[in-house]
Protein backbone atom coordinates (compact mmCIF):
# COMPACT_ATOMS: atom_id res chain seq x y z
CA UNK A 1 0.00 0.00 0.00
CA UNK A 2 0.90 3.71 -0.65
CA UNK A 3 1.05 6.28 1.85
CA UNK A 4 -1.49 8.47 1.68
CA UNK A 5 -1.39 11.86 -0.29
CA UNK A 6 -2.24 14.55 2.60
CA UNK A 7 0.21 17.33 1.70
CA UNK A 8 -1.82 18.14 -1.78
CA UNK A 9 0.68 16.58 -3.50
CA UNK A 10 -0.28 15.79 -7.30
CA UNK A 11 2.12 12.42 -7.16
CA UNK A 12 1.92 9.72 -4.19
CA UNK A 13 4.83 7.94 -2.61
CA UNK A 14 5.10 3.70 -1.93
CA UNK A 15 8.08 3.21 0.19
CA UNK A 16 10.01 0.13 -0.58
CA UNK A 17 10.11 -2.84 1.61
CA UNK A 18 13.67 -2.42 3.49
CA UNK A 19 14.39 0.28 1.57
CA UNK A 20 14.90 3.04 5.11
CA UNK A 21 12.92 5.42 3.77
CA UNK A 22 13.50 4.87 0.16
CA UNK A 23 10.18 4.55 -2.31
CA UNK A 24 8.50 4.83 -5.65
CA UNK A 25 6.36 8.33 -6.58
CA UNK A 26 2.99 7.25 -8.33
CA UNK A 27 -0.03 8.37 -9.79
CA UNK A 28 -3.27 5.88 -10.52
CA UNK A 29 -4.28 6.15 -14.29
CA UNK A 30 -7.10 3.96 -15.16
CA UNK A 31 -7.44 2.04 -11.91
CA UNK A 32 -3.53 1.15 -11.61
CA UNK A 33 -0.26 2.41 -10.56
CA UNK A 34 1.90 4.42 -12.59
CA UNK A 35 5.68 4.89 -11.30
CA UNK A 36 7.44 7.99 -12.45
CA UNK A 37 10.89 7.90 -10.30
CA UNK A 38 12.56 7.08 -7.04
CA UNK A 39 12.52 9.26 -3.61
CA UNK A 40 14.45 9.57 -0.42
CA UNK A 41 10.73 9.97 1.22
CA UNK A 42 7.73 12.63 1.04
CA UNK A 43 10.11 15.51 1.98
CA UNK A 44 12.35 14.98 -0.91
CA UNK A 45 11.11 17.61 -3.51
CA UNK A 46 14.20 17.33 -6.04
CA UNK A 47 13.16 14.28 -6.52
CA UNK A 48 8.93 14.97 -6.62
CA UNK A 49 9.94 17.18 -9.21
CA UNK A 50 11.91 14.73 -11.37
CA UNK A 51 8.88 12.68 -10.86
CA UNK A 52 6.37 15.23 -11.38
CA UNK A 53 8.14 16.52 -15.34
CA UNK A 54 8.01 12.44 -16.19
CA UNK A 55 3.92 12.43 -15.38
CA UNK A 56 3.64 15.49 -17.61
CA UNK A 57 5.50 14.07 -20.30
CA UNK A 58 3.41 10.40 -19.60
CA UNK A 59 -0.05 12.54 -19.52
CA UNK A 60 0.93 14.72 -23.01
CA UNK A 61 1.91 11.39 -24.73
CA UNK A 62 -1.50 10.39 -23.29
CA UNK A 63 -2.98 12.77 -24.52
CA UNK A 64 -1.32 12.99 -28.38
CA UNK A 65 -2.78 9.20 -28.62
CA UNK A 66 -5.88 10.09 -27.91
CA UNK A 67 -6.08 12.84 -30.19
CA UNK A 68 -4.65 10.60 -32.78
CA UNK A 69 -7.31 7.86 -31.82
CA UNK A 70 -10.16 10.36 -32.33
CA UNK A 71 -8.93 11.69 -35.34
CA UNK A 72 -8.51 8.18 -37.41
CA UNK A 73 -12.03 7.24 -35.98
CA UNK A 74 -13.04 10.87 -38.07
CA UNK A 75 -10.96 10.29 -40.90
CA UNK A 76 -12.23 6.30 -41.56
CA UNK A 77 -16.25 8.18 -41.50
CA UNK A 78 -15.09 10.32 -43.89
CA UNK A 79 -13.93 7.80 -45.67
CA UNK A 80 -17.18 5.94 -45.69
CA UNK A 81 -18.84 9.01 -46.39
CA UNK A 82 -16.68 10.24 -49.26
CA UNK A 83 -16.77 6.56 -51.05
CA UNK A 84 -20.05 7.66 -52.82
CA UNK A 85 -18.10 9.89 -54.91
CA UNK A 86 -16.66 6.77 -57.43
CA UNK A 87 -20.59 5.67 -57.90
CA UNK A 88 -23.17 8.62 -56.99
CA UNK A 89 -21.76 12.72 -56.02
CA UNK A 90 -25.19 13.27 -55.67
CA UNK A 91 -25.79 10.97 -52.26
CA UNK A 92 -22.97 12.13 -50.54
CA UNK A 93 -24.30 14.46 -47.23
CA UNK A 94 -22.18 17.51 -47.75
CA UNK A 95 -23.00 19.15 -44.95
CA UNK A 96 -22.33 16.27 -42.73
CA UNK A 97 -19.08 15.90 -43.99
CA UNK A 98 -18.57 19.20 -44.06
CA UNK A 99 -18.86 18.82 -39.74
CA UNK A 100 -16.37 15.86 -39.67
CA UNK A 101 -13.99 17.76 -41.70
CA UNK A 102 -14.15 20.56 -39.09
CA UNK A 103 -13.64 18.34 -36.30
CA UNK A 104 -10.19 17.15 -37.96
CA UNK A 105 -9.35 20.90 -38.19
CA UNK A 106 -9.69 21.45 -35.04
CA UNK A 107 -7.72 18.20 -34.31
CA UNK A 108 -4.78 19.59 -36.95
CA UNK A 109 -5.01 16.10 -38.80
CA UNK A 110 -3.25 16.30 -42.24
CA UNK A 111 -6.09 14.36 -43.80
CA UNK A 112 -8.48 17.22 -43.08
CA UNK A 113 -6.98 18.92 -45.91
CA UNK A 114 -7.60 16.35 -48.40
CA UNK A 115 -11.33 15.72 -47.35
CA UNK A 116 -12.05 19.50 -47.83
CA UNK A 117 -10.49 19.69 -51.30
CA UNK A 118 -13.13 16.55 -51.92
CA UNK A 119 -15.93 18.33 -50.69
CA UNK A 120 -15.07 21.80 -52.80
CA UNK A 121 -14.85 19.76 -55.63
CA UNK A 122 -18.36 18.03 -55.65
CA UNK A 123 -19.77 21.31 -54.50
CA UNK A 124 -18.47 23.06 -57.75
CA UNK A 125 -19.73 20.08 -59.33
CA UNK A 126 -23.05 20.24 -57.86
CA UNK A 127 -23.62 24.35 -58.62
CA UNK A 128 -22.44 23.97 -62.61
CA UNK A 129 -24.87 21.25 -62.83
CA UNK A 130 -27.25 23.52 -61.45
CA UNK A 131 -26.88 26.37 -63.54
CA UNK A 132 -26.81 23.94 -67.05
CA UNK A 133 -30.59 23.55 -66.38
CA UNK A 134 -31.13 26.80 -66.10
CA UNK A 135 -31.55 29.67 -68.64
CA UNK A 136 -29.39 32.45 -68.85
CA UNK A 137 -31.57 35.35 -68.30
CA UNK A 138 -33.07 32.98 -65.24
CA UNK A 139 -28.98 33.57 -64.20
CA UNK A 140 -28.42 36.74 -65.32
CA UNK A 141 -32.05 37.80 -63.34
CA UNK A 142 -30.83 35.60 -59.78
CA UNK A 143 -27.14 37.36 -59.85
CA UNK A 144 -28.81 41.43 -60.82
CA UNK A 145 -30.93 40.49 -57.48
CA UNK A 146 -27.78 39.98 -55.13
CA UNK A 147 -26.19 42.73 -56.24
CA UNK A 148 -28.65 45.06 -55.23
CA UNK A 149 -29.63 42.93 -52.15
CA UNK A 150 -28.55 44.76 -48.72
CA UNK A 151 -25.75 43.09 -46.56
CA UNK A 152 -26.43 39.95 -44.85
CA UNK A 153 -26.43 39.97 -40.99
CA UNK A 154 -24.10 37.46 -39.65
CA UNK A 155 -24.19 35.44 -36.49
CA UNK A 156 -21.63 37.84 -34.84
CA UNK A 157 -23.75 41.05 -35.77
CA UNK A 158 -26.89 39.09 -34.30
CA UNK A 159 -24.50 38.10 -30.99
CA UNK A 160 -24.35 41.54 -30.37
CA UNK A 161 -27.69 42.73 -30.33
CA UNK A 162 -28.33 39.33 -27.93
CA UNK A 163 -25.47 40.67 -25.29
CA UNK A 164 -26.68 44.24 -25.56
CA UNK A 165 -30.01 42.75 -24.28
CA UNK A 166 -28.34 40.85 -21.72
CA UNK A 167 -26.44 43.33 -20.23
CA UNK A 168 -29.60 45.40 -19.97
CA UNK A 169 -31.45 42.88 -18.01
CA UNK A 170 -27.91 43.17 -15.75
CA UNK A 171 -28.29 46.80 -15.40
CA UNK A 172 -31.97 46.10 -14.07
CA UNK A 173 -30.85 43.81 -11.47
CA UNK A 174 -28.58 46.23 -10.43
CA UNK A 175 -31.15 49.20 -10.05
CA UNK A 176 -33.33 46.93 -8.30
CA UNK A 177 -30.84 45.52 -5.78
CA UNK A 178 -29.75 49.52 -5.33
CA UNK A 179 -34.17 49.99 -4.53
CA UNK A 180 -34.08 47.24 -2.32
CA UNK A 181 -31.00 48.04 -0.33
CA UNK A 182 -32.66 51.67 0.44
CA UNK A 183 -35.47 49.67 1.99
CA UNK A 184 -38.10 49.06 -0.56
CA UNK A 185 -39.74 45.78 -0.74
CA UNK A 186 -39.73 44.88 -4.48
CA UNK A 187 -40.35 41.46 -6.15
CA UNK A 188 -39.07 40.89 -9.70
CA UNK A 189 -40.96 38.58 -12.61
CA UNK A 190 -38.82 35.68 -12.71
CA UNK A 191 -36.21 34.92 -15.10
CA UNK A 192 -36.66 38.42 -16.12
CA UNK A 193 -33.11 40.32 -14.88
CA UNK A 194 -29.95 38.42 -14.26
CA UNK A 195 -26.85 38.91 -12.06
CA UNK A 196 -23.84 39.98 -12.87
CA UNK A 197 -22.16 36.49 -12.02
CA UNK A 198 -24.29 35.38 -14.51
CA UNK A 199 -23.64 38.15 -17.16
CA UNK A 200 -19.80 37.05 -17.43
CA UNK A 201 -21.03 33.76 -17.89
CA UNK A 202 -22.86 34.34 -21.21
CA UNK A 203 -20.36 36.66 -22.00
CA UNK A 204 -17.52 34.38 -22.01
CA UNK A 205 -19.77 31.53 -23.73
CA UNK A 206 -20.71 34.42 -26.56
CA UNK A 207 -17.36 35.03 -27.09
CA UNK A 208 -16.70 31.02 -27.56
CA UNK A 209 -19.82 31.00 -29.90
CA UNK A 210 -18.40 34.27 -31.93
CA UNK A 211 -15.28 32.43 -32.56
CA UNK A 212 -17.02 29.49 -34.03
CA UNK A 213 -19.72 30.64 -36.31
CA UNK A 214 -19.28 34.32 -36.04
CA UNK A 215 -18.90 35.28 -39.54
CA UNK A 216 -21.71 33.14 -40.71
CA UNK A 217 -24.50 34.12 -42.85
CA UNK A 218 -28.27 34.22 -40.67
CA UNK A 219 -31.03 34.47 -42.41
CA UNK A 220 -33.74 33.84 -40.12
CA UNK A 221 -34.71 30.99 -41.29
CA UNK A 222 -35.13 27.47 -39.20
CA UNK A 223 -33.23 25.62 -41.66
CA UNK A 224 -29.99 28.03 -41.51
CA UNK A 225 -30.43 28.40 -37.45
CA UNK A 226 -30.17 24.44 -37.50
CA UNK A 227 -26.66 24.90 -39.91
CA UNK A 228 -24.89 27.10 -37.32
CA UNK A 229 -26.45 25.34 -33.91
CA UNK A 230 -25.16 21.69 -35.27
CA UNK A 231 -21.87 23.42 -36.76
CA UNK A 232 -20.93 25.28 -33.08
CA UNK A 233 -22.26 22.08 -31.55
CA UNK A 234 -19.97 19.65 -33.27
CA UNK A 235 -16.60 21.93 -32.33
CA UNK A 236 -17.80 22.00 -29.05
CA UNK A 237 -17.81 18.42 -29.19
CA UNK A 238 -14.78 18.04 -30.43
CA UNK A 239 -13.43 19.86 -28.09
CA UNK A 240 -14.48 17.27 -25.29
CA UNK A 241 -13.36 14.40 -27.54
CA UNK A 242 -10.03 15.85 -27.62
CA UNK A 243 -9.64 16.58 -23.78
CA UNK A 244 -9.74 20.15 -24.20
CA UNK A 245 -12.76 20.87 -22.49
CA UNK A 246 -15.01 19.25 -19.81
CA UNK A 247 -18.19 18.26 -20.61
CA UNK A 248 -19.14 20.98 -18.15
CA UNK A 249 -18.09 23.64 -20.78
CA UNK A 250 -19.66 22.11 -23.45
CA UNK A 251 -23.01 22.04 -21.46
CA UNK A 252 -22.54 26.19 -21.38
CA UNK A 253 -22.03 26.54 -24.46
CA UNK A 254 -25.40 24.18 -25.48
CA UNK A 255 -27.23 26.15 -22.85
CA UNK A 256 -26.02 29.33 -24.50
CA UNK A 257 -26.68 28.59 -28.11
CA UNK A 258 -30.67 27.67 -26.75
CA UNK A 259 -30.60 30.51 -25.08
CA UNK A 260 -29.52 32.85 -28.08
CA UNK A 261 -32.17 31.06 -30.38
CA UNK A 262 -35.28 31.66 -27.96
CA UNK A 263 -34.53 35.12 -27.65
CA UNK A 264 -33.71 35.28 -31.68
CA UNK A 265 -37.54 34.13 -32.23
CA UNK A 266 -38.72 35.73 -29.03
CA UNK A 267 -37.55 39.04 -31.22
CA UNK A 268 -38.64 38.01 -34.72
CA UNK A 269 -35.27 37.60 -36.04
CA UNK A 270 -36.11 33.84 -36.39
CA UNK A 271 -39.35 32.37 -37.92
CA UNK A 272 -39.06 29.25 -35.44
CA UNK A 273 -36.69 27.17 -33.12
CA UNK A 274 -35.27 24.13 -34.88
CA UNK A 275 -36.88 21.46 -34.43
CA UNK A 276 -34.30 18.91 -33.75
CA UNK A 277 -34.07 18.53 -30.29
CA UNK A 278 -30.99 16.62 -29.97
CA UNK A 279 -29.13 19.86 -30.94
CA UNK A 280 -29.79 21.14 -27.43
CA UNK A 281 -29.04 17.81 -25.70
CA UNK A 282 -26.59 17.96 -23.05
CA UNK A 283 -23.53 15.35 -21.54
CA UNK A 284 -25.09 14.08 -18.33
CA UNK A 285 -22.73 14.68 -14.77
CA UNK A 286 -22.75 11.21 -13.91
CA UNK A 287 -20.33 11.68 -10.43
CA UNK A 288 -20.60 14.67 -8.21
CA UNK A 289 -17.56 17.31 -9.16
CA UNK A 290 -17.23 18.23 -5.10
CA UNK A 291 -14.11 17.63 -3.73
CA UNK A 292 -13.03 17.26 -0.16
CA UNK A 293 -9.97 18.52 1.80
CA UNK A 294 -8.54 15.94 3.92
CA UNK A 295 -8.26 16.58 7.75
CA UNK A 296 -4.55 16.43 8.02
CA UNK A 297 -4.81 19.47 5.14
CA UNK A 298 -7.40 21.24 6.84
CA UNK A 299 -5.19 21.37 10.28
CA UNK A 300 -2.53 23.06 8.08
CA UNK A 301 -4.68 25.48 6.66
CA UNK A 302 -5.94 26.48 10.13
CA UNK A 303 -2.58 26.85 12.09
CA UNK A 304 -1.24 28.49 9.06
CA UNK A 305 -4.24 31.36 8.73
CA UNK A 306 -5.20 34.76 10.84
CA UNK A 307 -7.88 34.67 12.94
CA UNK A 308 -10.13 36.26 10.26
CA UNK A 309 -9.05 33.91 7.87
CA UNK A 310 -10.00 30.94 10.30
CA UNK A 311 -13.66 32.67 11.06
CA UNK A 312 -14.16 31.97 7.26
CA UNK A 313 -13.19 28.32 7.00
CA UNK A 314 -15.24 27.98 9.92
CA UNK A 315 -18.38 29.81 7.97
CA UNK A 316 -17.60 27.22 5.14
CA UNK A 317 -17.43 24.22 7.38
CA UNK A 318 -20.28 24.62 10.10
CA UNK A 319 -22.77 26.64 7.04
CA UNK A 320 -21.66 25.35 4.09
CA UNK A 321 -20.94 29.34 2.71
CA UNK A 322 -19.00 30.02 -0.37
CA UNK A 323 -16.67 33.09 -0.96
CA UNK A 324 -19.70 34.85 -1.90
CA UNK A 325 -21.67 34.27 1.00
CA UNK A 326 -19.02 35.22 3.21
CA UNK A 327 -18.92 38.36 1.43
CA UNK A 328 -22.57 38.90 1.60
CA UNK A 329 -23.20 38.28 5.23
CA UNK A 330 -23.83 41.16 7.56
CA UNK A 331 -24.14 41.58 11.18
CA UNK A 332 -27.71 41.91 11.76
CA UNK A 333 -27.84 37.94 9.98
CA UNK A 334 -26.05 36.78 13.16
CA UNK A 335 -28.19 35.84 16.38
CA UNK A 336 -27.12 34.43 19.87
CA UNK A 337 -26.72 30.62 18.84
CA UNK A 338 -27.79 30.66 14.52
CA UNK A 339 -26.99 32.26 11.68
CA UNK A 340 -30.01 33.56 8.83
CA UNK A 341 -29.00 32.81 5.25
CA UNK A 342 -30.87 33.21 2.43
CA UNK A 343 -28.82 32.01 -0.46
CA UNK A 344 -29.05 34.15 -3.58
CA UNK A 345 -28.79 31.38 -5.96
CA UNK A 346 -31.93 29.39 -4.66
CA UNK A 347 -33.43 32.27 -2.31
CA UNK A 348 -33.47 28.96 -0.17
CA UNK A 349 -34.15 30.02 3.63
CA UNK A 350 -31.75 28.44 6.37
CA UNK A 351 -30.77 28.99 9.71
CA UNK A 352 -27.38 27.46 11.07
CA UNK A 353 -26.76 26.43 14.32
CA UNK A 354 -23.46 28.49 14.90
CA UNK A 355 -20.39 26.07 16.71
CA UNK A 356 -19.00 28.00 19.87
CA UNK A 357 -15.80 28.45 18.00
CA UNK A 358 -17.80 29.79 15.26
CA UNK A 359 -19.36 32.49 17.72
CA UNK A 360 -16.29 33.41 19.21
CA UNK A 361 -13.91 34.50 15.92
CA UNK A 362 -17.62 36.39 14.65
CA UNK A 363 -17.56 38.24 17.94
CA UNK A 364 -13.92 38.52 17.60
CA UNK A 365 -13.78 39.51 13.76
CA UNK A 366 -16.84 39.90 12.27
CA UNK A 367 -18.03 43.91 12.34
CA UNK A 368 -20.75 44.69 14.74
CA UNK A 369 -23.10 46.46 12.15
CA UNK A 370 -23.40 46.06 8.17
CA UNK A 371 -21.10 43.61 6.05
CA UNK A 372 -19.73 41.10 8.40
CA UNK A 373 -16.23 41.35 6.24
CA UNK A 374 -15.10 43.77 3.82
CA UNK A 375 -12.06 45.11 2.58
CA UNK A 376 -10.01 47.85 4.02
CA UNK A 377 -10.99 50.25 1.38
CA UNK A 378 -14.78 49.15 2.24
CA UNK A 379 -15.50 47.27 -1.15
CA UNK A 380 -17.17 43.99 -0.28
CA UNK A 381 -15.17 41.17 -0.28
CA UNK A 382 -16.32 39.89 -3.58
CA UNK A 383 -18.17 41.88 -6.61
CA UNK A 384 -17.74 43.06 -9.84
CA UNK A 385 -15.47 45.66 -11.35
CA UNK A 386 -16.17 47.11 -15.20
CA UNK A 387 -13.58 46.01 -17.31
CA UNK A 388 -11.17 48.96 -18.74
CA UNK A 389 -10.65 47.14 -22.14
CA UNK A 390 -14.50 45.95 -22.53
CA UNK A 391 -16.42 47.60 -20.51
CA UNK A 392 -18.00 44.46 -18.87
CA UNK A 393 -18.23 43.32 -15.25
CA UNK A 394 -15.30 41.77 -14.06
CA UNK A 395 -15.01 39.26 -10.82
CA UNK A 396 -12.98 40.12 -7.82
CA UNK A 397 -12.86 37.57 -5.42
CA UNK A 398 -10.82 38.60 -1.92
CA UNK A 399 -11.69 35.28 -0.21
CA UNK A 400 -10.69 33.17 -3.22
CA UNK A 401 -7.47 35.08 -3.50
CA UNK A 402 -6.48 34.80 -0.10
CA UNK A 403 -7.17 31.16 0.05
CA UNK A 404 -5.25 30.54 -3.07
CA UNK A 405 -2.08 32.37 -1.66
CA UNK A 406 -2.19 30.58 1.47
CA UNK A 407 -2.43 27.26 -0.50
CA UNK A 408 0.46 28.43 -2.37
CA UNK A 409 2.93 29.70 0.72
CA UNK A 410 2.31 26.22 2.62
CA UNK A 411 2.69 23.72 -0.75
CA UNK A 412 -0.76 22.65 -0.82
CA UNK A 413 -2.16 22.01 -4.56
CA UNK A 414 -5.87 21.07 -5.96
CA UNK A 415 -7.66 23.23 -4.02
CA UNK A 416 -9.84 25.82 -4.20
CA UNK A 417 -12.06 27.95 -1.03
CA UNK A 418 -15.21 26.62 -2.68
CA UNK A 419 -13.89 22.73 -1.44
CA UNK A 420 -14.43 23.62 1.99
CA UNK A 421 -18.37 23.76 1.50
CA UNK A 422 -17.76 20.59 -0.36
CA UNK A 423 -15.98 19.31 3.03
CA UNK A 424 -18.74 19.81 4.73
CA UNK A 425 -21.46 18.62 2.34
CA UNK A 426 -19.29 15.33 2.25
CA UNK A 427 -19.24 14.69 5.76
CA UNK A 428 -23.43 15.62 6.04
CA UNK A 429 -24.15 13.15 3.36
CA UNK A 430 -22.21 10.45 5.40
CA UNK A 431 -24.63 11.24 8.57
CA UNK A 432 -27.87 11.56 6.48
CA UNK A 433 -27.89 11.92 2.62
CA UNK A 434 -31.68 13.46 3.17
CA UNK A 435 -30.14 16.86 5.11
CA UNK A 436 -27.34 17.56 2.41
CA UNK A 437 -30.09 20.10 0.25
CA UNK A 438 -31.26 21.70 3.09
CA UNK A 439 -27.27 22.31 4.58
CA UNK A 440 -26.53 23.53 1.12
CA UNK A 441 -29.69 25.69 0.60
CA UNK A 442 -30.45 23.73 -2.74
CA UNK A 443 -34.36 23.83 -3.48
CA UNK A 444 -36.17 20.56 -2.15
CA UNK A 445 -39.75 19.65 -1.81
CA UNK A 446 -39.49 17.33 1.38
CA UNK A 447 -37.89 20.00 3.28
CA UNK A 448 -41.25 22.04 3.39
CA UNK A 449 -42.15 20.78 7.21
CA UNK A 450 -39.64 23.43 8.29
CA UNK A 451 -41.19 25.96 7.05
CA UNK A 452 -43.71 28.32 7.50
CA UNK A 453 -44.40 31.46 4.79
CA UNK A 454 -41.17 30.62 3.26
CA UNK A 455 -39.15 30.92 6.76
CA UNK A 456 -37.59 28.15 8.76
CA UNK A 457 -39.01 27.70 12.15
CA UNK A 458 -37.90 24.07 12.80
CA UNK A 459 -33.86 23.87 12.93
CA UNK A 460 -34.07 20.80 15.41
CA UNK A 461 -33.57 18.23 12.12
CA UNK A 462 -30.60 20.65 11.13
CA UNK A 463 -29.24 21.61 14.58
CA UNK A 464 -28.27 17.65 15.00
CA UNK A 465 -26.46 17.62 11.65
CA UNK A 466 -23.99 20.40 12.75
CA UNK A 467 -23.77 19.41 15.99
CA UNK A 468 -22.26 16.23 14.78
CA UNK A 469 -20.29 18.03 11.95
CA UNK A 470 -19.06 19.60 15.27
CA UNK A 471 -17.69 16.55 16.55
CA UNK A 472 -15.94 15.70 13.25
CA UNK A 473 -14.37 19.10 12.35
CA UNK A 474 -13.60 19.61 15.81
CA UNK A 475 -10.12 18.03 15.63
CA UNK A 476 -8.98 20.92 13.04
CA UNK A 477 -8.99 23.62 15.70
CA UNK A 478 -8.08 21.00 18.57
CA UNK A 479 -4.24 21.44 19.49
Amino acid sequence: MGRRNTRGLELSFKPLKGGRGRGRWYKKVGGRAVYFGIGNGVSDRESYQLALIAYRDFEAAAKSAQTRSVATGITRRLQAEFSVLDEDGGQLQLEAGRALIGQLQKLEAPAAELFSRLADTEEKRRLITSLETRSLAEIKNALSQTAASPKATTVGALLDEFLIVQRERMERRRKLDALRAAGQNIREPAKQNISEARFVSIARDVAVMRGSVGSDIWDGTEARATQIVRKFRNEIDARVLSGDHSHHTFNDGVKLVRMFCAWAEAAHKLDRLPRERMLFAKYSATESSAKAIPMETLRKLWKASDGRGRCWLLLGLNCGYYAKDISDLTADMIDATHLRHVRQKTGVNVRYKLWPKTRELLKKHASKSGRAFENATGTPLVYYSKSKKSGDPTRIDNVRTWFFRLCRDHEIAGYSFSNVRDTAGTEVEKLNPAMVDLFTAHVDRRMACFYVDGKMVDTSALDMIIDQLEQRFSKVWAR
